[in-house]
């Protein structure tokens, strides 16, 4: 406990006193060069410890206009789309299925910032450490006055400054910041192909959790609840060991060999990938939509469909050090971006289709595709 409290805190002493646990983390295990600029530090901590204040500051100049509208839209668009691709799925009974259906309609979303902010009580000083301390045990105090609570399903577990999302399976809820509300996932004056491709992807991963090998877990209201049948269980849990293998197959940079722990990562793979495949499956609805339909939808030399998978790939894109990319192989439940993109375009049709991927190819297996949040491939009938 005494390490652990030590190096939460560290950070938040002097550049010298703070620099070994810098030192060692970062560099050594990480393979970081260089520290990040003092003030990209402090932003990170207010941003840790003052969030809704400096939330609010953000919210208001960068969550203007209509985007808020318009990604509640896209959000309804691709519960849709999963809403249907649940109809198609053989491998699920009727039972099963009713009450899936069930926990996507009692489905919250919550997008761009809480409705009520949070008040800090703590005195300021121009003593960076104290004003660390006082707003830690502010924090622990407010969490443990919730303990004996009702849950308070209209409370946020992130900052609305912070850009990442969640779903939350104890409350049922998918939460979008205001900060991933942004460039390059997501711009109100972009095509809409690059809108599904990058939030649209966040957005029915975030949803695809929800039902995923712990959300599935969980029932409407948030509760620990087996709703599955047996056989059904044991169906999702072999199509899952499918994409469990896949990933493992996935090699890292770097001596000695070492590949992606499809086990460790399997929760997010299958978020990604039923993700990526409902967000394509809403864009094409949505295209459909609008004059000239799918095919009108021209950027250039690229299609529409096109567009959106590369609009998918490039939010993913990223700068990282082949010591970061094993040691985070071995800690994070989340694969390296680049399997994150190749993964699941592996297991999407419309990718093969968009670009003209020969069947048998790397990025269009004939046998092998994975494929849980997603309805199988027509099959030819006879012979």
């Amino acid at each position: 406990m005494a390490v652990h409290l030590k190096n939460t805190l560290a950070p938040s002493l002097s550049d010298e006193a703070s620099f070994p646990l810098f030192q060692f983390y970062s560099m050594e295990l990480s393979g970081v060069k260089t520290r990040s600029a003092r003030w990209k530090r402090c932003f990170y901590s207010a941003q840790g410890n003052l969030r809704d204040i400096l939330a609010r500051a953000f919210v208001s100049v960068a969550f203007t206009g209509v985007a808020k509208s318009k990604a509640s839209a896209m959000i309804r668009r691709i519960e849709d789309a999963f809403g249907g691709t649940l109809k198609q799925l053989t491998w699920l009974d009727s039972t099963t299925r009713a009450k899936a259906e069930v926990k996507l309609k009692a489905l919250v979303d919550m997008i761009g910032y809480p409705t009520k902010w949070r008040v800090y009580k703590s005195e300021i000083t121009g003593n960076n450490f104290k004003n660390i301390l006082a707003l830690t045990f502010e924090s622990n105090e407010h969490n443990l006055k919730q303990l004996y609570k009702g849950v308070d399903r209209s409370e946020w577990d992130m900052s609305p400054a912070q850009v990442n999302a969640y779903y939350s399976p104890g409350t049922n809820r998918i939460v979008f910041p205001a900060a991933i509300l942004q460039p390059p996932f997501f711009d109100e004056k972009m095509p809409m192909a690059v809108n599904f491709g990058g939030i649209g992807m966040v957005m029915g991963h975030e949803l695809t959790h929800g039902f995923d090998d712990q959300g599935r877990l969980y029932g409407p209201d948030g509760a620990l609840n087996n709703w599955w049948l047996k056989k059904t269980s044991n169906n999702f849990v072999a199509r899952a060991q499918c994409i469990s293998k896949e990933y493992s197959s996935f090699q890292l940079p770097g001596k000695p060999a070492a590949f992606v722990n499809g086990n460790l990562t399997l929760g997010e793979n299958l978020a990604d990938n039923g993700g990526l495949q409902n967000s394509y499956k809403a864009y094409v609805q949505w295209a459909s939509e609008q004059d000239g339909g799918l095919a009108a939808q021209k950027f250039g030399r690229f299609s529409g469909e096109q567009l959106f998978f590369y609009s998918f790939a490039q939010a993913w894109c990223e700068k990282q050090t082949v010591r970061a990319e094993r040691q985070q192989a071995v800690t994070d439940p989340h694969s390296p971006n680049k399997f994150r993109v190749n993964g699941p375009v592996r297991n999407t049709a419309g990718f093969a289709k968009a670009f003209g991927c020969k069947a048998g190819s790397k990025m269009s297996p004939i046998r092998g595709q994975c494929l849980v949040w997603t309805p199988d491939p027509a099959r030819p009938q006879g012979k």
